[in-house]
C-alpha cells in the first residue's frame, strides 16, 4: 500500500504536501493547484481551491496503480469535510479507531472529527476515482458569515458552531439530484482562471445550501421525504422497465418496490416527479400503448393480446381501450389498417 501522509490544513498545502509524498510538482493559478498524478503512481489530477470565507473544494480524478490511503494527520483542529462520490467508491476511518466507513457511487458524507484527529482516505486500485471534498474551517466561516444558524437541524447546526472539535460526528446517505446538476455544471465550465474561481465559489455555496436541504429532508420518515437522489431516480426507471418488460404478470406495487429496492412511498412520490402520474397509471398507460401497437402491427387475437398485457377478460380490454381511444380495438384495428 502507498501512504500519502499531508500535514497541513489550507487545501492548497494540502495538496502541495500530496505533490511532496510522491516527488510531483503543482501548479497554481488564481489561487487554483493542480498536481498530477504521476504515471508509476496511477493517472489523473487531484485539484483544488480556497476561498475567503473559509471554504475549501478539492476534487480527486484519479486512478491508483496500488492501494492508496492518504493520512491527513496535522495536529490541529480539522475541517467539516462534505464528500461526494461521483464515481468509485473508498474506506474513510477517523484517526485512532478502527471502524471504517465505505462510500459507495452516488453516496455523500459529512465528516467532523475530535481533539485534533486526523481522517484516513483509503482507495482501492485499478479503480477510476472522483471524490469531490467541501471542506469548511468552521471558526472562520462562523466569523465571516455574521449570521445565527437559523433554518439549520439542531444536530447539524451544533456540528457547524462546534468550533473547537469537541465532538465526533459522521452522517452518510445519497446526494441530490440538485447536487448531481451542480456537478455536471462544473465539469461542462471550460474557463480556467479568475471567471472558474468566482463560478466555483458561487457553485460550492450552492451545493452547501442544497447539502443542507438535503440532510434535513433525510431526518424526516419515509412518507414525508420528498427530496430524490441521482441512486433513487435510477431505481424507479429500472422499476419502469420491469413494468414494461413483465407487463403479462400484471406486477403490484408491493412488487414493483421490491425490485426497485425503495419504499412504497418513494416510489409513488418519484414516479409523480418522473412521469406525472402514479405507479398504477403508468402500469395502465403501458398497457394501453403495447394494446396499440399490437393491433396495428400484429394479427394476433384480442384474446391473445390481453393475456400479454396481462388482462384476462375481454370486456374489460375493450371498455379502457374504447375510453382511451373513442373506437373499439378491432375497429381501430380495421380502420387503421384500411
Amino acid at each position: 500500500m502507498k501512504v500519502i501522509e499531508v500535514n497541513s490544513i489550507p487545501i492548497d498545502e494540502v495538496i502541495k504536501d500530496i505533490g511532496r509524498a510522491i516527488s510531483q510538482p503543482v501548479s497554481e493559478n488564481c489561487k487554483q493547484v493542480h498536481l498530477d498524478i504521476p504515471s508509476h503512481l496511477g493517472k489523473g489530477t487531484i485539484s483544488g481551491i480556497n476561498f475567503n470565507n473559509g471554504f475549501g473544494f478539492i476534487h480527486y480524478n484519479c486512478i491508483f496503480h496500488v492501494e492508496t490511503e492518504i493520512q491527513f494527520v496535522v495536529d490541529k483542529i480539522h475541517p467539516l469535510k462534505f464528500l461526494y462520490m461521483l464515481e468509485g467508491d473508498m474506506v474513510h476511518r477517523f484517526e485512532g479507531e478502527e471502524e471504517k466507513h465505505r462510500i459507495n457511487q452516488y453516496q455523500h458524507a459529512i465528516l467532523a472529527n475530535s481533539q485534533n484527529r486526523g481522517h484516513i482516505l483509503q482507495f482501492s486500485k485499478a479503480h477510476q476515482l472522483s471524490l469531490i471534498s467541501i471542506e469548511i474551517d468552521r471558526r472562520n466561516f462562523i466569523d465571516k458569515i455574521d449570521c445565527e444558524l437559523k433554518g439549520i437541524e439542531y444536530g447539524l447546526r451544533d456540528v457547524f458552531l462546534d468550533v473547537k472539535a469537541q465532538k465526533e460526528f459522521y452522517h452518510k446517505g445519497f446526494y441530490s439530484l440538485k447536487i448531481a446538476d451542480l456537478f455536471r455544471e462544473s465539469e461542462q465550465f471550460e474557463k480556467n482562471d479568475f471567471t472558474r474561481r468566482i463560478f466555483l465559489e458561487a457553485l460550492t455555496m450552492k451545493m452547501l445550501s442544497y447539502e443542507l436541504e438535503k440532510y434535513e429532508d433525510e431526518l424526516k420518515t419515509a412518507r414525508e421525504q420528498r427530496i430524490l437522489t441521482h441512486y433513487e431516480v435510477k431505481s424507479i426507471k429500472k422499476a419502469a422497465n420491469y413494468i414494461e418488460d413483465r407487463i403479462s404478470k400484471n406486477p403490484s406495487l408491493e412488487e414493483l418496490s421490491r425490485y426497485a429496492g425503495l419504499n412504497k412511498n418513494k416510489l409513488q412520490y418519484g414516479f409523480q416527479v418522473l412521469f406525472h402520474t402514479s405507479v398504477h397509471t403508468y402500469l395502465q398507460q403501458t398497457r394501453l400503448k403495447m394494446m396499440k401497437t399490437l393491433l396495428l402491427n400484429t394479427d394476433l387475437t384480442i384474446g391473445e393480446i390481453s393475456t400479454r398485457i396481462g388482462i384476462s377478460s375481454y370486456s374489460y380490454f375493450s371498455r379502457i381501450f374504447k375510453e382511451k381511444y373513442d373506437v373499439s380495438p378491432m375497429k381501430f384495428r380495421k380502420l387503421n389498417r384500411l
